[in-house]
């Protein structure tokens, strides 16, 4: 096989990579197999095309989310690159999203941007906040199944309807 380049400096990789490597590489010495080597094309900071939605910083959270959800309800998917259920939430919250036609989807990279995961104290990947008439009004972490985000949505665009918040 061939050798994988040097590590970068510097490399951030998620505690469920961390997680499966160490479960992997303790099967292997239960078995005495030789680890697996990950194909050197293969980085945990590399983007796979996750943003679904608007991609949206600090700088534009205030027009896009705040002043957004005065129209209609604002959706903000908090997510990152080397997140794998975000990957899995991101394209069916997209596809509820637009089969809603109420409701905007925003993406909030926490990589890209902190000033807002902080605000919100966003501990974990995928968190999924609303937002209606510039208040948070709802909110789930984790990924769910689809049944469920329709449900959410549903709720979300129903609290903005009848002005609750």
């Amino acid at each position: 096989p061939t050798p994988l380049p040097p590590p970068p400096d510097f490399v951030v990789v998620s505690c469920e990579h961390i997680l499966l490597i160490m479960q992997h590489l303790s099967r292997c010495i239960q078995t005495s197999v030789t680890p697996l080597r990950l194909p050197h094309q293969w980085s945990p900071t590399r983007s796979y095309g996750t943003a679904v939605g608007t991609a949206i910083t600090d700088s534009t959270w205030q027009s896009v989310v705040i002043d957004g959800s005065n129209d209609k309800p604002v959706i903000v998917d908090f997510t990152a690159s080397w997140c794998g259920p975000c990957k899995v939430l991101g394209p069916l919250l997209e596809k509820t999203v637009k089969a809603d036609g109420n409701v905007t989807l925003a993406t909030y990279d926490i990589d890209e941007s902190s000033e807002k995961s902080e605000e919100y104290a966003i501990t974990a990947v995928p968190s999924v906040y609303a937002f209606s008439r510039g208040r948070k009004v709802a909110e789930f972490k984790g990924s769910i199944p689809e049944q469920q985000l329709q449900e959410f949505v549903m709720q979300v665009r129903n609290l903005h309807e009848g002005g609750e918040e």
